[in-house]
């Protein structure tokens, strides 16, 4: 036994004094990436060692150091949305320095091909690889296409239809759903509250997209993933975060501006930033005037419809180890005086604006990747978000001026853990809780002598909501064959005090899961189905509101359940040296619909004066929603691609037996896309919808919906830029270039008509 002993204690010690020797031979790999066409340097390049998951980013001016590596032939790859993946061999040998490796990236314009998504799985993943479908717009379409706002930015992508009740909203559809019932996440923390009204919404304007990295949208419901809300979809406001440096101290500056014909756009953005291999920060200003939006044919001018918007935006980067980081920002974004110009024009308002409208954020977030650890990548965040909406409103020839606003406080923690426990399988498992905290207040002014009422507000002034889940999901490949399951927990508790209609506190909690299976027919061709469950549960939207909405006076509803959905899924994807498509059939079962009901005038007066019309919510819905989507890219020559994508859903609610509201019709786009010498570019496109005339009976009485329904239309943009030396770049965009008057279907203001805008950016 002795000697068993002994002998076990000197193989450990020479099998320690060998593995500190092999660590001692491990050495670094450094190098540098830039833009094949410009020299341009290109930060936050993905660089890791094929084999070792783990990977860094390039810096600022393009450099990049990977962790200390054991020697051997190795290789090294390099990926960025907007670029072809590139890789090199490097020889290490022991303790000898490996030489820099230099990559010359080449624009790819096979985007759908090579994208890279973690929205699907909440793990980073080529979207090919994934048995969902998805959208991505990377940042270098952000640069090329400069949208005015983050809805905006998502109208172009395939299977997002986006509505506009005012200019400074936009609300997008995912396969038939809206508003509430479509999850919006920004670094990872839900922007959607528990105020989220029913139906289209304008808060996704309320992120700026110039600070965004990049948008991921998941068709189909994400409950599993990401919890209550998800029935349609998931949208991922990726933003950047600044990158540490390679090496010494990096400092960085930028500006960059927009103009836009007939006044709708004078904007400008100033951003710094510092980096060193330990500590990064960065911080982005910007000013952002709106004018009236112009609109095609003989509309005109829709006035009032433009506002003032202020973003600032700081971020930092701590390196606290050798494998853990610790990120923290604050976002503000401030827009003064957004107006809804279709109150004014067709519901008989002198005055209806948004005034201010005002969203902060704040999170801190440690994230550990480990590459010698059965968890190899670890990250809990805490943030902070808040929300300030203040409405006004007034008839034409009434005295009183109506006030309203609604602050919430969300305050959130959440974890999550990934693990690779063998080859072919990734765990992904994490819990979150969220606590909102609601003020809400109303003012009646008579102009005439000034006097003030106070009334009660949109809701209860000590509303609260509440949720915690725990989820977990599994991903497994082998072979031509992958698989991929999870399953979530959520229990809600919403709350408030109404005297007049009773208090408010139900705990509704919901059980979801979800799988999928994918096979390889061949090389480059998948196939693909899924199931996957979601949920809504009934917020204080549903359970308390007491206020003006398009056509009536929604009183409280009481106790609801939550809605329920069932999204089925099967498609192929098809990725080739020259072509690159997907094709995706659905359908959703949706269950325990909340919808509102007319009911009789409530025992009590109320303060809506000339209002006669009065709803309240209920569980009395059942419906579905069937489509088809289809998206392709075809790279026609080295330089040249063409590009296009069709949707198409159909939405029929059962219990009343007539179409769902607010349906999206038949839309697309197709364009074409040309990168050439030097690194100016052009792109045209077509984008079009066909007529709506399935009008549901809401839709009829939708005064943004015109009698027998929405007119199709086809609008032609064009855009184009270049580098002018390496560091300024010239952008332009032509809008509308045949002038038609249109109208997204639901919007309750129209499309640009002609018009143009030039941008130029610089980097220091």
């Amino acid at each position: 036994m002795v000697r068993f002993v002994v002998a076990l204690i000197l193989t450990t010690l020479l099998a320690a004094h060998s593995l500190a020797a092999r660590q001692d031979d491990r050495v670094p790999i450094s190098g540098r990436i830039v833009d094949a066409a410009t020299l341009r340097p290109l930060a936050g390049v993905a660089v890791r060692v094929v084999g070792i998951e783990a990977a860094v980013r390039t810096d600022g001016d393009g450099r990049f150091t990977l962790p200390p590596v054991t020697p051997g032939s190795l290789v090294i790859t390099a990926r960025l949305d907007g670029y072809r993946p590139a890789e090199a061999p490097v020889t290490v040998g022991p303790g000898v320095p490996a030489p820099p490796v230099e990559f010359a990236l080449v624009p790819e314009t096979l985007r759908l091909a090579e994208s890279v998504s973690v929205i699907a799985t909440r793990d980073e993943r080529e979207a090919f690889d994934v048995p969902r479908s998805m959208s991505v717009v990377p940042e270098t379409e952000l640069l090329r296409a400069a949208p005015r706002t983050s809805a905006e930015a998502l109208a172009r992508a395939p299977g997002v239809f986006v509505q506009k009740t005012n200019h400074g909203g936009g609300s997008p559809f995912v396969r038939g759903l809206v508003g509430n019932q479509v999850l919006v996440l920004v670094d990872g923390i839900r922007l959607n509250n528990s105020t989220f009204r029913y139906g289209p919404n304008q808060y996704l304007a309320t992120v700026d997209p110039g600070t965004a990295s990049r948008l991921e949208v998941l068709r189909g419901s994400g409950s599993v993933q990401y919890g209550s809300d998800a029935l349609g979809g998931v949208i991922h406001v990726r933003n950047r975060d600044p990158l540490l440096s390679a090496g010494g101290t990096l400092p960085s500056i930028g500006v960059n501006g927009r103009l836009m014909s007939q006044g709708m756009e004078q904007s400008i953005r100033l951003n710094v930033g510092v980096a060193t291999p330990k500590v990064a920060v960065a911080g982005n200003v910007a000013v952002r005037n709106f004018g009236d939006l112009v609109a095609g044919g003989d509309l005109g001018v829709e006035s009032p419809s433009g506002y003032l918007e202020t973003d600032v935006d700081v971020r930092g980067v701590v390196k606290t180890g050798r494998s853990t980081t610790l990120t923290v920002a604050y976002d503000h974004v401030y827009q003064d005086d957004v107006p809804r110009w279709d109150q004014v024009a067709q519901r008989g308002y002198s005055r209806y604006a948004f005034d201010p409208q005002v969203r902060q954020f704040a999170f801190a977030r440690l994230d550990q990747h480990r590459t010698d650890s059965w968890v190899d990548g670890l990250s809990v965040t805490a943030a902070w978000v808040r929300s300030r909406e203040r409405r006004e409103r007034q008839r034409v020839g009434s005295s009183t001026l109506t006030t309203e606003q609604d602050t919430v406080n969300t305050y959130a923690v959440t974890a999550e853990a990934r693990s690779a426990p063998w080859p072919g399988l990734t765990i992904v498992a994490g819990a979150e809780i969220y606590s909102d905290h609601v003020d809400s207040w109303r003012v009646d002014t008579s102009i005439s002598n000034g006097t003030a009422v106070p009334m009660r507000g949109l809701f209860p002034g000590d509303a609260a909501a509440q949720f915690a889940a725990g989820f977990g999901l599994a991903s497994y490949r082998k072979g031509r064959f992958g698989a991929d399951g999870g399953a979530r927990y959520t229990w809600t508790r919403v709350t408030a005090s109404d005297p007049v209609f009773g208090n408010v506190d139900v705990s509704p909690g919901a059980w979801v899961g979800s799988g999928s299976l994918a096979f390889e027919l061949a090389k480059g061709l998948s196939a693909y189905g899924s199931a996957s469950e979601g949920f809504r549960a009934p917020n204080l939207d549903d359970l308390s509101t007491l206020g003006l909405f398009d056509f009536g006076v929604e009183i409280p509803a009481g106790e609801l359940q939550p809605e329920r959905s069932l999204s089925l899924e099967a498609g192929v994807k098809l990725r080739a040296p020259r072509v690159a498509a997907a094709l995706a059939v659905f359908r959703t079962n949706l269950s325990d619909l909340i919808a509102r009901q007319r009911v009789p005038a409530p025992p009590i007066e109320l303060p809506f004066p000339g209002e006669d019309r009065y709803y309240q919510r209920a569980n009395v819905g059942e419906a579905y929603i069937r489509g088809i989507e289809c998206e392709a890219e075809w790279r026609l020559f080295s330089t040249t691609t063409l590009f296009g994508h069709v949707a198409y859903a159909f939405g029929q609610n059962t219990t009343v037996d007539e179409p769902m509201r607010r349906i999206p019709p038949l839309n697309g786009l197709l364009g074409l896309r040309y990168d050439g010498s030097g690194g100016w570019w052009l792109q045209a496109s077509l984008q079009a919808a066909m007529p709506q005339d399935r009008l549901a009976s809401g839709d009829r009485d939708d005064h943004r919906i015109p009698p027998g329904g929405t007119p199709g239309w086809q609008v032609v943009d064009v855009f184009a830029g270049t580098p002018i030396g390496r560091r300024f770049t010239l952008s332009f965009g032509a809008l509308n270039l045949f002038d038609q008057a249109y109208r997204t279907h639901g919007s309750g203001i129209d499309g640009y008509g002609r018009s143009a805008w030039v941008g130029i950016d610089a980097r220091f």
